[in-house]
This record gives structure tokens, C-alpha cells and sequence, in this order.
């Protein structure tokens, strides 16, 4: 393995979800996504022991559920605080 792919290896392992321009969720891929409202996709994510899927509710809360728990978040950058926080990545849109 060369050093240059360590390197970015590294790096990308240390980038955090961010919450862009108070509307997206940036991931460390570079990928970025939003929540369209009730009713469209869910965002799914892993940290490896568990998967969530996080979506607007009714009332535009985002909602997020495991097979274990729910949680409501009050924001993006509560959200983005959370999966950080428990290592969860990107896995894809449902």
C-alpha cells in the first residue's frame, strides 16, 4: 500500500458529516444530501453494529429509526452531531 493512499485514508477517516448551507448533509465521500419532506426517501445510514433511516416526518421534525430505538432531532446540526458522534456513514438514499 503506497503512502499517498494511507494518506488519504487517514484523512478521510478524520472528515466529519457537516451541515451545509443550513439545507444538506455533506458526508465525508463528498456526497450530499437533503430531506425533500413527508413522504420522499429516507437517508440511510451504518456505523457497522446498526442501520438507520432518517426522514421528514408530517410536521417537518426529522425522524430517525434503528431496529432497536427512534430518535427525533431538532435540526441538521443536531442530526449531523449524532451520527458523528457515533461513527455512522453514508450508505444510500431508500
Amino acid at each position: 500500500m503506497n503512502t499517498d493512499k494511507i494518506a488519504n485514508e487517514i484523512l478521510y477517516s478524520m472528515k466529519k458529516i457537516e451541515v451545509v448551507k443550513n439545507k444538506y448533509l455533506e458526508f465525508p465521500d463528498g456526497g450530499m444530501t437533503s430531506f425533500d419532506g413527508p413522504g420522499e426517501s429516507e437517508v440511510v445510514v451504518s456505523n457497522g453494529r446498526e442501520t438507520m433511516r432518517i426522514h421528514e416526518d408530517s410536521k417537518r421534525n426529522l425522524y430517525g429509526y434503528t431496529d432497536k430505538y427512534d430518535k427525533n432531532f431538532r435540526s441538521l446540526d443536531d442530526l449531523a452531531k449524532f451520527l458523528n458522534k457515533n461513527k455512522f456513514k453514508f450508505v444510500g438514499i431508500d
